[in-house]
This record gives C-alpha cells, sequence and structure tokens, in this order.
C-alpha cells in the first residue's frame, strides 16, 4: 500500500486531492493536514512515513518552504519523496525548492482530470525512487498536454 501525506491549508484543493485519489482505485492510503507545523508534529510522532509528501508552497503558521527546509535538515526524512504543491509558478521559487531538497514540483492543475493524471504521474514515479534512479530534469511534473 502507498501512503500519501497532503499538507494544504485550502480545504478544497484537500477534498480534491482526496476525491481524486479515491477514482484512481489504487491501494493508497491518504492523510492530509492545514500546514507545515502539523505536518512536523505529525511526522515526528508517526510510525511508519509516508511514501510521499505533496507540500503546498503558501500555508500559515509554516509554510511550505520552511517546512521543507527543517525536514531536509533531519536525516530521518531522507527517504521521504517531498513534491512541492502549489499555484505558483515563478521560476526563481522553483529552483529555489530544488536547491532546498524538494524531490519534484507540481503546479496545481485547473480541472479535476488533470489532477488525477498528475497525482497518477507522481505515484509511478515512487518505484523509481525507492532504487534511486531519478533524473536531474525530472523536476518539474506537468501532464503531457500541458
Amino acid at each position: 500500500m502507498t501512503s500519501i501525506l497532503l499538507v494544504d491549508d485550502d480545504e478544497d484543493d484537500r477534498l480534491f486531492f482526496e476525491e481524486a485519489i479515491e477514482e484512481l482505485n489504487e491501494d493508497i492510503s491518504f492523510k492530509s493536514l492545514n500546514n507545515g507545523l502539523e505536518a512536523l508534529n505529525y511526522l515526528e510522532t508517526c510510525t511508519t512515513l509516508p511514501h510521499a509528501l505533496f507540500l503546498d508552497i503558501n500555508m500559515p503558521i509554516i509554510d511550505g518552504p520552511k517546512c521543507l527546509e527543517r525536514l531536509r535538515s533531519n536525516t530521518n526524512y531522507d527517504a521521504l519523496v517531498i513534491f512541492m504543491y502549489s499555484t505558483s509558478n515563478i521560476p526563481d521559487t522553483i529552483s529555489q525548492l530544488q536547491a532546498a531538497g524538494a524531490d519534484f514540483y507540481i503546479r496545481k492543475p485547473i480541472s479535476f482530470n488533470d489532477l488525477k493524471q498528475l497525482i497518477k504521474k507522481a505515484l509511478d514515479l515512487l518505484p523509481q525512487l525507492a532504487i534511486g534512479n531519478k533524473e536531474e530534469n525530472d523536476f518539474f511534473i506537468t501532464n503531457d498536454n500541458t
């Protein structure tokens, strides 16, 4: 079973993400949280790390970049695959997130079907990462039609 943690302060985005996962009909355990502080607290206490963390950039309390920085400064989270997930499309921000240790960047899609495709594409990358096979140019994940 693949486990996913989504951290996003937008309730609608969390619901759409969860619905997209349900429609994928795959064996996925899903949990969502509201901000980076909740994520850090959860990850400190969970017995098994999720396979993938989808982390929004703009959130209250602790935002995505600060959460990413804290996670990457702790070797306990080295195996955690982090997908930065945001509406932002600013190249400097994306480059900074990559330099800070994010594994991938996904721009939040407008349509529900695009969201499902992007989640599926992201999850399909996980087995490659488990064996340490990640190309540098794979950082920005898009749909084939975007």
